[in-house]
């Protein structure tokens, strides 16, 4: 046999070695994400990104979980995943910037209920939102957002005064009666008010108004962890379609629903300019439907 024969043979026997040893691994993956002690507000984001994991087990194969604890602000951690450094996975809203640094698993995380936000305002400004029923009305008050949240160009773009302070303050700004509202979204509000009331008794939801901007909450990875894009997007998407991610938004936030009763209040709308063309706007399955 010639030797350029048995060498291209033996090469493709090593290819086809290779090959088999990559599909039959079972070493597991670490994926990387974002956590913070006592804060429970991505309980449900932590889940979803398991069972996405899980789903797809048979196919992309094991995987371990690794929650990394230090103090990061969003805008933070998505700069870290950007550069590859300690995160592997990011939960954020989207805007055509972040999805050219970053790669989105295009399934919005929480059925896009997060574009609802109820205020979390001074328990003496009831006066203050008795005659506020249009955008303009609403541009006369004052919003607080955390620092690098990308709410704030949002209200920013739509002429709405709004003060970034680090989370924790935000609170209590509003018991000091220093801005008028901290917008959350209804799966955070309650929650929040629980935690924070007893040493900050002046916080209360504000019972009439609701705010809404299309804000779809995605799953993000560095650019170049195309096998992850992969596997997080087949998993999202069979969670979407076979109602899994609806019911997982219904198990973690149902009694919240249906004390916010959208359905009752007033509700203003916002542009959101940074909204991606490609959102996947015409698919029910992935929105939820207020009733």
């Amino acid at each position: 046999m010639p030797w350029t024969n048995r060498f291209t043979r033996c090469f493709l026997l090593l290819i086809s070695l290779s090959q088999i040893s990559e599909a039959v691994s079972t070493d597991p993956i670490t994926i990387r994400y974002h956590t913070a002690k006592d804060d429970t507000r991505y309980a449900d984001l932590v889940f979803v990104l398991k069972r996405s994991l899980e789903i797809t087990e048979s196919s992309f194969g094991p995987y371990l979980l690794k929650p990394i604890d230090l103090p990061m602000s969003e805008s933070r951690q998505l700069e870290n995943l950007k550069q590859d450094k300690w995160l592997d996975v990011v939960w954020s809203s989207t805007s055509d910037e972040k999805e050219q640094a970053l790669l989105p698993a295009r399934v919005p995380l929480r059925q896009e209920l997060l574009g609802y936000r109820l205020l979390i305002t001074h328990k003496d400004r009831s006066a203050t939102w008795k005659d506020v029923k249009t955008l303009d009305d609403f541009r006369k008050v004052s919003l607080v957002q955390g620092l690098g949240w990308g709410d704030i160009a949002l209200y920013q773009h739509s002429d709405i005064k709004v003060i970034p302070l680090r989370y924790e303050l935000a609170f209590k700004a509003i018991h000091l009666g220093n801005v008028d509202a901290f917008p959350r979204g209804i799966m955070e509000i309650y929650p929040e008010i629980n935690r924070f009331r007893p040493d900050l008794p002046n916080l209360i939801v504000e019972p009439t108004l609701a705010l809404y901007y299309p804000w779809p909450y995605y799953l993000f990875v560095n650019r170049n962890n195309i096998a992850l894009h992969k596997r997080l997007t087949t998993g999202l998407r069979t969670l979407a379609e076979s109602g899994e991610l609806h019911d997982i938004l219904v198990r973690f936030f149902g009694e919240d629903i249906k004390r916010a009763n959208l359905a009752s209040r007033r509700i203003i709308r916002l542009e959101n300019p940074f909204l991606p063309a490609a959102t996947p706007t015409n698919q029910p399955e992935y929105w939820y439907k207020v009733e």
